[in-house]
């Protein structure tokens, strides 16, 4: 129930912050009982008490879904979700070495990615680069290559 509760929050605060709008639909953890599912709805309800634009929520579905409508005025879903391929092939470049780091110990890493995503960690437009270090250390370089992939640096 609590996790449920939080999750409303949540969802609420998301889908304003972003901008989210549309038919949306959430799926929330198994909730038997009634009190509990209204708290849930009423929560949820309620963090678009101060939303200037038009919401419908319509109560609890059988299958424990909650389904809704909100104004959409910017972007969709799939535009404010999704990268440049760069961004997408460098964040994937940044996960394999932060899981490689793990299994490496201390080992020196090369992460190589091909030039589009090397161009975008190079500009470090999210601070990237300090977040690895503060989690692995600097026992990393970057370097431009055809293929995502980690190595230990012999050099």
């Amino acid at each position: 129930f609590k996790v449920a509760m939080e999750a409303a929050k949540m969802a609420a605060r998301q889908i304003r912050l972003r901008g989210i709008g549309g038919l949306i639909l959430i799926d929330f953890p198994n909730l038997r009982s009634k009190k509990h599912r209204s708290d849930v709805w009423q929560t949820f309800n309620d963090g678009f008490d101060t939303d200037v634009e038009t919401v419908k929520i319509a109560p609890f579905s059988r299958f424990g879904t909650i389904e809704m409508t909100r104004t959409r005025t910017g972007q969709s879903l799939a535009q404010i979700c999704a990268g440049s391929p760069a961004e997408t092939q460098a964040l994937q470049g940044l996960r394999r070495l932060l899981s490689e780091a793990e299994g490496q110990g201390g080992a020196r890493l090369v992460l190589q990615v091909p030039e589009d995503a090397f161009d975008w960690l190079e500009r470090d437009v999210i601070g990237w680069r300090k977040r690895v270090q503060d989690k692995i250390g600097a026992r990393f370089r970057l370097e431009c290559g055809q293929v995502i992939d980690v190595f230990k640096d012999e050099a």
